[in-house]
């Protein structure tokens, strides 16, 4: 069979197997597919980029605003504080899936650590839903300024001692709104230990700080820090004469006097059967021998000071307070006729240093004022569930055997004499 003429016509002109407009497109298509995704790849990845800017943006902000909190907060409000902050920064563009918040105790900050999950537009097409990106960044204090004032409730005044400042056993003590300072060189000048917990404000040392067996401590910490002058060293001992009292010793409840008690002063009574003793308002003089006050003892007084001296070469007088008593001293308020304005106990800077105070009284124990016993081994327990709403604690050294609660809130009305840093936080990252 022959080919008809039109056939022919069109072999001829090599229309039907030459014309390639169709297959020419078809194969275009095809190749413009991986462009068009590599296009679109580009621009989620940048827009991943730019969202991971933002993201370490969030987390340096959140690690800055660590560091200037309240130091005493929890883990659980400084990580609610970091999320609020990245979430903020990230809006609805990025889906954060991960913020924490640890303690990197070798920058001495926290670390914050965030992830997200930044949605694509054009990868989708490729089954890529989100691009995962991360960030951390640790904020750290770096100093503290010093000016005059301050809010410091404890400070040991030896400058070489180990263990100058100690919280050891079970000790929980709480310094609210307050600093404690150490004028200790050595290694080991504050430690916290045992299974203690010590909440304040900060603590600044000249020499270190050991933190070990599960001790916690709570506070901004500074170490190599200058050492503090003794805020009272220009207070004059008081003058006193003779003896009013020797060897005095009550087991009756009742008032006592202001008067020079040579050879010491113990209180029996028990507050049960026979009712409080109550120390009239005055200068009280421990002139050698030990102000003792026994466990089930009750002891108010308003407007006192008591002094702790030798004049008689008996030794040294000392006090010790022991657990179960009930005491509540509050010291003579500026322009009162007798007794040290802001002062409640006195010890002459002329002791032996060392010599030992055990104000033991435990939750019942209160002093309002300074408690300046500057050359003493003080062994302190007491106001855990109270607040004295003023209280100083000086001394050569000074070790937490039991629970604590100190402020100084209420101390302007008492005229005491402030010590310590004005503390200004001063915040870096570190990288």
């Amino acid at each position: 069979m022959k080919p008809s003429a039109g056939l022919k016509a069109l072999l001829a002109r090599g229309s039907f197997f030459s014309n390639d407009s169709g297959t020419a497109g078809v194969i275009f298509g095809l190749a413009f597919i991986p462009a068009f995704l590599m296009v679109g790849a580009a621009i989620d990845y940048r827009n991943a980029t730019v969202m991971r800017s933002r993201l370490q943006r969030a987390v340096d902000s959140a690690s800055i605003a660590i560091a200037q909190s309240d130091p005493t907060a929890s883990l659980a409000s400084q990580q609610a504080l970091a999320q609020n902050i990245v979430n903020a920064e990230l809006g609805a563009t990025a889906t954060a899936i991960g913020v924490t918040v640890a303690a990197n105790d070798q920058a001495g900050g926290y670390l914050v650590t965030a992830a997200a999950n930044v949605p694509t537009i054009i990868m989708k097409l490729a089954q890529v839903s989100a691009i995962p990106i991360s960030a951390s960044a640790t904020a750290a204090q770096t100093q503290v300024s010093v000016s005059g004032g301050g809010a410091g409730c404890v400070l040991s005044l030896d400058q070489s001692a180990v263990e100058a400042l100690d919280w050891t056993g079970n000790a929980n003590v709480t310094l609210n709104n307050c600093d404690i300072y150490g004028n200790s060189g050595a290694s080991d000048a504050l430690e916290v230990s045992g299974s203690a917990q010590l909440t304040a404000r900060m603590v600044s040392v000249n020499g270190n700080i050991v933190v070990q067996g599960g001790g916690t401590l709570n506070a901004i910490q500074m170490t190599g820090q200058a050492r503090l002058p003794d805020p009272y060293q220009s207070l004059p001992l008081p003058s006193f004469s003779g003896c009013d009292y020797n060897g005095f010793s009550t087991n009756d409840g009742g008032q006592l006097n202001p008067g020079v008690y040579c050879n010491g002063l113990s209180i029996n009574t028990n507050s049960g059967s026979k009712g409080p003793v109550t120390l009239n308002p005055g200068l009280y003089v421990i002139d050698g021998g030990q102000l003792v006050i026994n466990s089930q003892a009750q002891v108010t007084g308003l407007g006192v000071t008591i002094v702790f001296t030798q004049s008689l070469g008996s030794g040294w007088a000392n006090a010790t307070i022991n657990g179960g008593a009930q005491v509540d001293l509050e010291a003579p308020l500026p322009g009162a006729a007798a007794g040290i304005p802001g002062v409640v106990l006195y010890g002459d800077r002329a002791m032996a240093t060392g010599t030992l105070f055990k104000l033991n009284g435990g939750s019942s124990q209160t002093f309002k004022g300074a408690v300046y016993l500057p050359e003493a081994a003080l062994l302190f327990n007491g106001g855990a569930t109270t607040s004295s709403g003023c209280m100083q604690l000086i001394a050569d050294t000074v070790k937490f055997t039991g629970d604590s609660n100190i402020d100084i809130t209420g101390c302007g009305s008492f005229g005491v004499t402030s010590f310590g840093y004005s503390l200004q936080r001063t915040v870096r990252l570190a990288f």
